[in-house]
């Protein structure tokens, strides 16, 4: 059988299994769903709806099935194994596939804490990078002051004030192509308050397939530890 979400597809078989209901395993590229009911499609199709993009990105995707349900955190896109380590300073080293954040207090607390240091350091070097470009697509108007900080929510990449544009320190899990199309999006929010038609026209006047990149961002899925 064949569930379709969009453009995408699972290609899925039905295993009855009142006991544990809506797990699962995936062997050549198919999907073995173990339900309580086969006859009770509405239930079973809701499940695969809910969890599509996990599913489809476990099925298809190598590198994201080797991460998954493992210790993982992200840096501009790629997805490590991680460690830490008692030290006598903080940092986060990387080494192939690893990251390993040394600390002096090795607790919770301070490994999210450095973490979200390294990652901040990570935007602002992309938008170092990028700046002279924005320049140039934006020299109409007056470039505002970059800041790059938390903000409460994860999926909240950035907001506009008059002279400043703020942008999260949780951009720095993704690549480094998200950054600047949300360093873009918010620049043109200068032109544009809402995100209307010419809001995305303008965007793809000054990125090319910026607004295919920014809503792009929505689909990503990040399982980070912390």
């Amino acid at each position: 059988m064949k569930f379709v979400k969009g453009n995408r597809c699972i290609e899925y078989e039905l295993i009855l299994n009142r006991k544990y209901p809506f797990t699962y395993e995936i062997k050549n590229k198919v999907l073995y769903l173990n339900v309580a009911k086969k006859s009770d499609k509405e239930k079973n199709e809701n499940f695969l709806f809910k969890e599509f993009d996990l599913l489809y990105s476990l099925i298809n995707d190598k590198e994201f099935r080797k991460f998954y349900g493992k210790k993982v955190i992200h840096y501009l896109g790629k997805p490590y194994f991680y460690k830490t380590k008692k030290d006598l300073k903080d940092e986060v080293e990387i080494k192939k596939d690893t990251i390993i954040i040394h600390c002096k207090e090795n607790t919770i607390s301070q490994h999210k804490a450095i973490y979200k240091r390294f990652l901040k350091k990570a935007v602002e070097q992309v938008i170092v990078k990028y700046y002279y470009d924005a320049q140039n697509d934006f020299s109409d108007i007056k470039m505002p002051k970059i800041t790059v900080k938390g903000l409460k929510s994860k999926k909240c990449f950035g907001y506009n004030e008059p002279d400043e544009i703020c942008l999260s320190t949780e951009l720095g899990r993704y690549d480094e192509k998200y950054i600047k199309a949300i360093f873009y999006h918010e620049l043109c929010h200068y032109y544009v308050y809402d995100h209307n038609d010419k809001f995305y026209e303008i965007l793809d006047k000054k990125l090319e397939n910026g607004s295919k990149i920014d809503k792009e961002l929505d689909k990503v899925i990040v399982y980070d530890e912390f």
